[in-house]
Parts: structure tokens; C-alpha cells; sequence
């Protein structure tokens, strides 16, 4: 597991997470900006989340049955 400072992660990828999760759950702007600094994938299993994430556009998005499905 690696873990990363909020600091390093580049303004402009923190405020489109901002904007990205505006008026979903702005607990989640971290780990949307660090997957956008990455440019990673989000996992997530929170339906509310990967709903508006993918209506504002944003689809690098993997949830665990995604990945099941990957493996098996």
C-alpha cells in the first residue's frame, strides 16, 4: 500500500475534483483528485458517487464486481 500526501496532488487536478463531486459528497474530492493525478482508476462502490461522476463525464471508475469479473 503506498500512501500520498494531499499536498503533492496538483491544484488544477483538485479543483475539477471539486468540481466533479460538487453536490454529491464533497468527502470524496481527494480521492477523485488523486485518481485524476494518477490518472488512475476510482474504486468505488458508492452508486450515488459513480452516478454523477459518469453525468459529469468522468468514467475511470472500477467497482469490486468489476474487478471480480476481471479476474474470474
Amino acid at each position: 500500500m503506498d500512501f500520498f500526501n494531499e499536498s503533492m496532488i496538483e491544484v488544477e487536478h483538485l479543483k475539477e475534483a471539486v468540481r466533479l463531486t460538487s453536490g454529491v459528497d464533497t468527502d470524496d474530492v481527494a480521492f477523485v483528485a488523486l485518481t485524476l493525478h494518477k490518472n488512475g482508476w476510482l474504486w468505488t462502490g458508492d452508486k450515488k458517487l459513480i452516478t454523477h461522476l459518469k453525468a459529469m463525464g468522468f468514467d475511470r471508475i472500477i467497482t469490486t464486481g468489476d474487478l471480480y469479473e476481471k479476474i474470474k
